[in-house]
């Protein structure tokens, strides 16, 4: 289930965004399931005609896309903000939590369109005990080198 989407220079959206579906304590729409991660049972996106309510819909999409084939961002026009010439040239971002089971985990990427490269990509997984993101891997850009850091369970407290 998502529980949290991040974008941040992507198509309509300059700054950063999030959508939640992580309820409030004044929150009726809970789903209880057993679970340290209560989530909404529906959310909903709504505002003014071209106020970027389809580019969420086309984030998710395009995350997707890199997820399953990642070795590039997929040759499409620059899908930057570009209504800002430092923008159009700047890395986006896109973060992703799901919870599966008992856990929280977080997929995010940081890419840049001009160079269809992904500059930054990690997976983490929530430890509830420590309060804090564990690392199961991290993959950077230096230098044009591809430097991929897998974390062993050993280090990694959720020993996912």
């Amino acid at each position: 289930m998502i529980y949290r989407i991040i974008l941040q220079n992507f198509r309509s959206f300059k700054d950063r965004v999030e959508l939640s579906l992580i309820p409030d304590a004044e929150s009726i729409h809970v789903a209880y399931d057993d679970t340290k991660y209560p989530t909404l049972r529906s959310a909903a996106i709504y505002g003014a005609n071209a106020s970027g309510k389809s580019n969420i819909i086309k984030a998710i999409d395009f995350l997707r896309d890199v997820i399953l084939d990642n070795s590039i961002i997929p040759v499409v026009k620059n899908q930057a903000f570009r209504l800002d010439a430092t923008s159009v040239v700047s890395p986006s971002l896109m973060v992703v939590e799901i919870r599966l089971d008992n856990y929280i985990y977080q997929y995010g990427v940081v890419f840049n369109f001009s160079t269809s490269c992904i500059i930054k990509e990690w997976l983490k997984a929530y430890n509830v005990d420590l309060d804090n993101w564990s690392p199961i891997f991290i993959r950077t850009l230096n230098n044009n080198i591809n430097e991929i850091e897998f974390i062993t369970s050993n280090d990694n407290p959720n020993k996912v």
